[in-house]
């Protein structure tokens, strides 16, 4: 931050101003906290005793403060010897020569002045913020309570610096179970199943850990830090320092957790389909090892449904199962006119005003309305007109002088019964797309609400008219699957320590406690068919997302003079619902520590009923009731409030109290496969008579299931596999080598679940996807 420069007859009159006022009086003393009172003015070793400073503030006899203002008194500061920091609204960081405390302290202006206190060691301000630190105790690398041990944290991101020390062991080694290099052209073997990338193990990557950058063992680097940065927040365990900072002090919420890293969404992988891979991919790795898991999904698209009902929605909703579960980001763009809404009377056309920058990228507009609705659909920028496209036209392409324009006015979709419409701009040769243009809209039969998306983010082609300062309804179709945990993010921090020792700040998302501008806002969008999408609230819970310090990868795009890099040099801050979603990874990491048979409506119960508040949160945010998915009063930025890790730990029963485990045996693939599942029921089930059951859900809806070796239908009574004897484990068998492909069974989903009968196997979900067919 700049002041004015002030003349140096002015700035000496306010210093003989000050001075006037009285050196050592009552109101000095008020005007800073007791730990300045006591050494302002007392010999260095008596300071000494009472501040911890670095070797630079002690030689320089100088104490680091903060200062509460009004006005502008920093010219009379600076006059006084002091170093100015950042300004967080009327606070700013400081350096005070120690002889010159009373001074300041009453210079007009200065209001309060608060001695800096050294930081212990965490993940600043943003770990203990959850209550996540207070679960664990014991020296760094050998905590104990609640860490993450025994729990699989999944990172599906664009990679992570497996050689980062916050991911290594005491010894070095790494803490990674393995890494899945999904790039095209990875050098190596894919994992099991699937038919690209390199997987790395645990052996290879300790090899390339010792060979360093370059090593053929295992070449897999992050791309830009997203993915490392993600995986500190939710396991790192702060051991990376340098520059002669002490080390854990950004300790991760699961540092004792274990790691499996796919990179799904760097550089010539396939979107969405990688990610749906690499979450199956963990899934599989973690069931062979009998672990639960929790993977997390930083990550996600403005484009599509976002109703619950897309096939990459419902594909993560059902990887989602008992000890096993998913999080993902709710999108950072509430402050981007990515969105225009506009009420359409039958008979009506609106005209909404979409800018396209001047990049080479094509840019998109979507809008879903009902299907029993006809609207048409035309672009134009005053040049260029394209032709009015009627509903039912799934695809019309014109190239025009403004580059080419196609739009897709498509039919009813099966999955919601709603139509989707786009309109998509692309450059030609010598012709480009840039510019103002309009995207009409005529209500030919039925009115309603138009919704427009217009991009990923405010870096593309943007509304300049039917917006709204707060973007609403623009969560990422992660978030959306009704399954994931959609996290939303506040503000912990502004202020941190930069290379050098220098004061960094940043102001903008809001203040302390209050929701960030950025986190994107719900609510799930709605398709016309409530009984295919009934609403629920999204996001469900919000978590630290601004500015957090984690871990910064050797292959980092930011560069290492970044003002956001640490004093340590080895993490960096950022801010994003990117960053929020991490805290809640680990947090679940910590329940399933304790519980490692935790089902999603358990977790979501866990977490959505133990929150915490802030002077910002709403009063009138609801209380969470499961059988109420969509509250009145649902908030769409704050969704039920904020993460209380803490809280959540507390209330979750221990492994062996009221719940279960179903434990998947998976082998094989289409051409042959053998499915199974061991049954553990919980310890106080023991006496209980128990049942299992084994269900097949085909994609048409129909069910079966299967009694003494026979499938029936579900219309011939429900058979129960077999009995559960005093509560011993019991091994399911669902099928031994079968040859699935070809027979039209793709899409069929496998239940396992036990219980005194059937009712209260679903009411207490007592039941695990294990397996759903492919081919």
């Amino acid at each position: 931050m700049t002041h004015k420069k002030i003349p140096r007859p002015w700035s000496a009159l306010l210093l003989g101003a000050s001075l006037a006022a009285g050196a050592a009086g009552a109101h000095a003393a008020a005007a800073m906290d007791a730990t300045l009172a006591l050494i302002a003015g007392a010999p260095a070793a008596t300071a000494a005793r009472h501040l911890q400073r670095s070797a630079e503030d002690a030689a320089a006899d100088t104490v680091a403060v903060t200062i509460r203002f009004s006005g502008s008194p920093f010219a009379a500061l600076q006059a006084l010897g002091v170093r100015l920091g950042s300004t967080s609204g009327n606070v700013v960081t400081a350096q005070v020569p120690r002889a010159r405390l009373r001074q300041v302290a009453q210079v007009p202006g200065v209001e309060f002045i608060e001695a800096s206190r050294p930081l212990t060691a965490r993940l600043s301000l943003s770990v203990p913020a959850t209550g996540a630190s207070q679960l664990r105790s014991g020296a760094p690398l050998h905590w104990s309570g609640a860490t993450g041990q025994g729990v699989i944290v999944g990172i599906v991101d664009d990679g992570l610096d497996f050689r980062h020390q916050d991911f290594r062991n005491a010894d070095g080694t790494t803490r990674l179970l393995s890494l899945w290099d999904m790039r095209a052209g990875a050098q190596g073997t894919p994992p099991a199943g699937f038919s690209y990338g390199s997987e790395c193990s645990a052996a290879q990557l300790n090899t390339a850990i010792v060979e360093g950058v370059g090593s053929a063992a295992c070449a897999q680097p992050s791309s830009g830090n997203h993915g490392t940065h993600v995986g500190g927040i939710a396991a790192g365990n702060g051991q990376a320092t340098g520059n002669g900072m002490a080390a854990f002090r950004h300790v991760g919420m699961a540092p004792m957790a274990d790691i499996i890293s796919a990179n799904a969404i760097a550089r010539g992988v396939g979107a969405s389909n990688a990610v749906l891979d690499g979450i199956q991919y963990i899934k599989a790795r973690a069931q062979a090892l009998g672990r639960p898991a929790v993977v997390n999904l930083s990550l996600g698209s403005y484009s599509g449904s976002r109703d619950g009902t897309s096939n990459y929605e419902v594909a993560l909703s059902n990887a989602v199962g008992a000890g096993f579960l998913i999080t993902g980001a709710a999108g950072n763009e509430g402050m981007d006119p990515i969105r225009a809404q506009a009420e359409l009377a039958q008979g009506q056309t609106v005209a909404v005003g979409y800018r396209i920058p001047a990049v080479e990228a094509a840019q998109q507009v979507e809008f879903w309305y009902p299907g029993s609705y006809r609207w048409s659909v035309r672009a134009s920028n005053g040049q260029c007109t394209t032709d009015w496209v009627p509903a039912d036209t799934p695809s019309y392409t014109r190239e025009t002088a403004c580059g080419e324009v196609a739009i897709s006015n498509n039919g009813v979709n099966p999955l919601n019964g709603d139509r989707q419409a786009t309109v998509s701009f692309a450059p030609l040769p010598g012709r480009s797309h840039a510019g103002q243009w309009s995207v009409q809209v005529q209500a030919v039969q039925g009115s309603g609400t138009l919704s427009m998306i217009g991009g990923q983010d405010g870096n593309g082609g943007v509304f300049t008219d039917h917006v709204n300062p707060v973007t609403t309804q623009i969560l990422t179709d992660t978030c959306t699957a009704t399954q994931v945990l959609c996290v939303g993010a506040y503000v912990t921090r502004q202020q941190w320590q930069t290379l050098g020792g220098q004061p960094a700040a940043n102001t903008g998302h809001g203040a302390i406690g209050e929701v960030a501008n950025f986190s994107s806002r719900g609510p799930r969008r709605s398709c016309s068919d409530a009984a295919r999408c009934p609403l629920v609230a999204k996001p469900e819970i919000l978590a630290p997302g601004a500015m957090i310090i984690s871990a910064l990868g050797q292959d980092a795009s930011d560069s290492r003079t970044d003002s956001t890099v640490e004093a340590d040099g080895q993490h960096i801050a950022y801010n994003g619902t990117s960053m929020a979603t991490p805290h809640v990874t680990g947090a679940i990491a910590l329940l399933l520590q304790k519980n490692p048979g935790l089902t999603g409506p358990q977790v979501r119960q866990l977490l959505l009923s133990n929150l915490q508040r802030t002077s910002f949160t709403p009063a009138s945010l609801p209380a969470f009731d499961p059988a109420v998915p969509n509250p009145a009063g649902a908030d769409a930025a704050w969704g039920y409030g904020i993460m209380d890790a803490a809280k959540a730990y507390a209330a979750t029963p221990a492994a062996g109290g009221t719940t279960g485990t179903i434990v998947p045996s998976v082998v094989g693939d289409a051409r042959s496969l053998t499915l199974g599942a061991t049954i553990t029921p919980a310890a106080s089930e023991a006496g209980a008579p128990l049942q299992a059951y084994v269900v097949a859900l085909l994609p048409g809806g129909s069910i079966f299931t299967l009694g003494q070796g026979q499938w029936q239908p579900l219309a011939a009574g429900v058979r129960a596999y077999g009995p559960i004897s005093g509560g011993q484990p019991l091994s399911v068998q669902v099928f031994d080598h079968l040859p699935y492909a070809g027979l039209g069974l793709a899409g069929t989903a496998i239940f396992v679940g036990y219980g005194r009968d059937e009712v209260q196997m679903i009411q207490q979900q007592k039941f695990k996807l294990i397996y759903t067919m492919t081919e």
